[in-house]
Parts: structure tokens; sequence; C-alpha cells
């Protein structure tokens, strides 16, 4: 059988993207190497722009019901330890509120309404080899052999890919022949590690906590409440970490708190901690190819400032669905005939990426974010115009809007 549509990943970006293109009646796989319900290291925020795209695929109501904590803006810490609280501000068209949802039922809920709309799972494929084509039917192999052709493939499997793939030029090839992850410059990537704590004190409701902690370079760290004594607890580095560095960091900071008397004093980790690797920049130019659109973590799209990537997979997965549909019926699938995607990604959030790689080198410099802060925490609009760029309610250029930096540098007394 010849699918229309074949989606590598069955992440947000992945699943979103065959519900959407089931929902209008293509033949949609979705492939995965897991098994769902499966875990994933993640900070487990779901932004409020993510709402929206989850409301058009008609979960939204599941969310609202489910019983998960609801974010209404952030408590900040410095690097030396001034704390402050930010609530989120009104902006048109958005909730003024986000949620904190475990990936490990996140995921599972869009890949059972993928399936629910038509869209076929095949679990435990790990594909090895991809051979996109615009002439005839697309190959995706798997590591035992199986094999899965679809006239249009959306690649959606994770930054740290190991498919073997011909994407018209996207890859070279030396990376082909071994099978290496798609790895760009250094700078565009990150580490983070998590874990989940019962018995954390002091949690208050509404509010996640991030922390800039002073013992590593543009690293911070979060307490982001799931329940009334339950959080999702990590630490992220956004230049040049690695996950076993970051593992020694978590620690470092799970006992400063306990040494403190904090929020960890007498929790209990409850799992594994687990990390990886995050892309933090579009691939530019390298989103699309003769029968190929690459989506979310696999295209970079993940928020160059605060690590988070799920608005970014769950709008890009339904972009390539429209795409796709698109692209699909018109009986041409292109490099030319999907640069629509291209040029439609980089304007709905591309510029804010961009914007956000720009900045992040700045969140090394420890003085200026206690400065910062400390100038923030005691003017209502500004700690206000934070947390809606925090919570992707406002874009990443309003930190570099005139008003804001003048609040900030040039306070009025």
């Amino acid at each position: 059988m010849i699918f229309d549509l074949a989606v590598a990943g069955a992440g947000p970006a992945g699943s979103c993207t065959a519900a959407f293109a089931a929902r209008e009646g293509l033949r949609v796989v979705l492939l995965d190497r897991c098994r769902f319900p499966r875990d994933k290291a993640c900070g487990d925020g779901v932004t409020s722009p993510a709402l929206n795209v989850l409301e058009r695929l008609g979960l939204l109501e599941i969310i609202e019901s489910g019983g998960f904590h609801q974010g209404h803006g952030f408590i900040l810490t410095s690097p030396r330890g001034e704390s402050f609280r930010c609530d989120s501000p009104v902006v048109d068209g958005l909730r003024p509120y986000g949620y904190n949802v475990p990936r490990k039922v996140l995921d599972h809920m869009l890949v059972q309404r993928a399936q629910e709309l038509g869209a076929r799972l095949m679990e435990g494929f790990r594909a090895v080899e991809m051979i996109p084509s615009a002439g005839q039917a697309g190959l995706i192999r798997s590591a035992d052999g199986r094999e899965v052709r679809a006239r249009l493939i959306v690649r959606a499997d994770g930054g740290l890919s190991m498919i073997r793939s011909d994407e018209g030029g996207c890859l070279s090839r030396r990376a082909e022949r071994n099978s290496v992850p798609m790895m760009r410059h250094e700078r565009n990537w990150c580490a983070a590690v998590r874990a989940y704590f019962d018995g954390v004190e002091g949690l208050r409701p509404g509010y996640p906590e991030i922390t800039f902690f002073p013992f590593s370079a543009a690293g911070y760290a979060w307490i982001f409440p799931l329940g009334p004594e339950r959080a999702n607890v990590g630490i992220g580095s956004l230049l040049h970490a690695s996950v076993p560095g970051m593992r020694s960091l978590f620690k470092r900071f799970v006992e400063s708190h306990m040494c403190s008397g904090g929020r960890l004093r007498r929790a209990r980790q409850d799992g594994s901690l687990r990390g990886g690797l995050l892309p933090m920049g579009p691939r530019f130019g390298g989103t699309v190819a003769d029968g190929l659109i690459v989506a979310g973590d696999a295209a970079g799209f993940v928020d160059p400032l605060t690590g988070e990537g799920i608005y970014y997979a769950l709008r890009s997965g339904e972009m390539a669905a429209a795409q796709s549909l698109e692209a699909l019926r018109s009986r041409d699938v292109s490099r030319a005939a999907l640069w629509g995607y291209e040029a439609g990604w980089r304007r709905d959030f591309g510029w804010n990426l961009r914007t956000g790689l720009r900045l992040r080198p700045w969140l090394a410099r420890k003085p200026l974010i206690d400065l910062a802060f400390s100038r923030i925490a005691r003017d209502k609009r500004s700690s206000d115009i934070l947390a809606g760029i925090i919570g992707n309610l406002y874009p990443k250029s309003k930190f570099l809007s005139p008003r804001f930096m003048g609040r900030i540098f040039f306070p009025r007394h």
C-alpha cells in the first residue's frame, strides 16, 4: 500500500501533522520507534498559543477538564537570589494562562487523536533510512527491514535523528553514510535534564519558578508545579553544554535547595533523571526538499531563550499538514511546490526564533541579568511584559523595544 503521507516521529509535531492531515481525508501513516504511552524529557509547559492549536484539533476541552496545573505567570529568581512574581498579560486572541501537562500524557493524547481521525500508527518502527522523492513514492525503511511508501514524507523525528537520509542535498553524503545526527553549529544546541519530585514545599499555585542560578553560564533551573506538592524539576544550559555535565549541575541545584531549607529539602524524586540535547536554530532553507517536509525539533523549532518547543512543534505540524494537503491535491510534491511551508513558518514564528538566537548570548552576562531583574521586580508593567515574552504571549522583539529597554536601564524615580 502506498500512503498519501508518511510521518516519521509521533511526538507533538508528527502527531499533530498526522491528525490534521487525516482529518482532511489523506491516507496517513504515523511511525515511531517507541510504544505509547512513553515518557519524554521536557519541562511539560503548554503555552497559550499551543492551546489554540490544540483547540483546533479538538483537544482543548480535554486539557482544561483534565486537572492539569494551570499557570498564570512566573516566579523568577536572579543569579544573586532576588525573586519576584510576574503575571501573564491579557493579549487579544490568546489566553492569559498555560498548562503543565506531562509529556507522557500529552503525546499519548495527540497520538490517540491522530488515530481517531483516521491515521494508522505503527509503533516499534525504528526508521533507519529515508528516501523522499518528487517523482515516485518515497520510502522509509526500519531497522528490522520493514518498508513504508508514501507520496510525501514529513520528518518529525527530533533533533537527534539517526536516520540516513537523502534530502536533496540538505545532508552531506558523509553524514548519510555514517548515520550521524544532523548536527549544525555548536552554538545551536543546548542540554537539559529533568526529574519529577513529590513532597515539594512552598509551591505557589499558578506560578512556575525559573531560577537563573549562579554556578553555570547561561543556565537556569525550573520548578514547575504539577500538583499541590508535585513538580517537574530541571535545569538547562543555553550555551555549549553536555547532558552528563547537566546531570552534575542538576545534583548541585537540588542539594543547594536542600541545604538552604528551600523547596526540595524534603522532596523525593519519583523516577529517573532524564535529559537530552535540543536544537536551537531553525534550518532556514532546509525544511523542504523534493517529497519531504521537516517539522518540530527536527527543523530546529525550539525557543532559543526558554527552550520551549511544544508550541512550535504543534504549529509546524499544523502547517505541514496544510501544505501536504495542498501539494498532494495538486499532484506536485517538489521542493518548489512545498516551499509555501518554509515561507509560512518564517512569517509565523521564524523571525521570533531568529531574534531569540541573537539575544541568547546576553543570558551569559549575569551582572546584566541581576540589574535587569532588580529593575523589573519594581515595575509591574515590565514584569508583566517579561511574563508575556516567556509565555509566548509577546514576541521576543519586545525585549528590544526602546520603551521596554528604557524602563529597565533608565527608570523613572
